[in-house]
């Protein structure tokens, strides 16, 4: 995934070096929590950390990707920033969350 390895690169920029058996995009997810940047449901945090697990398989059923489809959330070509980019695939991410799973929150207006 072209977005992976993008994710993998600005890892890399902060210093951080990408875990090979991880989802780099999960993994600057992370990194942006743990910047305290983002406000996020708690549900949200324990769907991401299960995430973490999954098989990329299944990572790929969560994103409606067919083989071979690459992830692209609206946006991301234009992001200049590892925080950028964490937050939107941040938010990409929530709301296929919340659109799966309608019973874990609800939109905010």
């Amino acid at each position: 995934m072209a977005i992976n390895r993008i994710a993998a690169d600005m890892l890399r920029s902060i210093g951080r070096e990408p875990e090979s058996d991880r989802v780099h995009f999960l993994e600057l997810i992370f990194w942006g929590l743990e910047k305290g940047h983002e406000e996020i449901e708690k549900s949200v945090v324990e769907t991401l950390q299960a995430m973490a697990t999954w098989r990329p398989q299944r990572i790929m059923n969560f994103l409606d990707l067919l083989p071979g489809q690459e992830y692209d959330p609206a946006g991301w070509e234009s992001v200049r920033t590892p925080m950028e980019l964490a937050s939107l695939i941040l938010k990409d991410v929530e709301d296929r969350m919340f659109v799966k799973f309608p019973w874990y929150g609800s939109f905010e207006s």
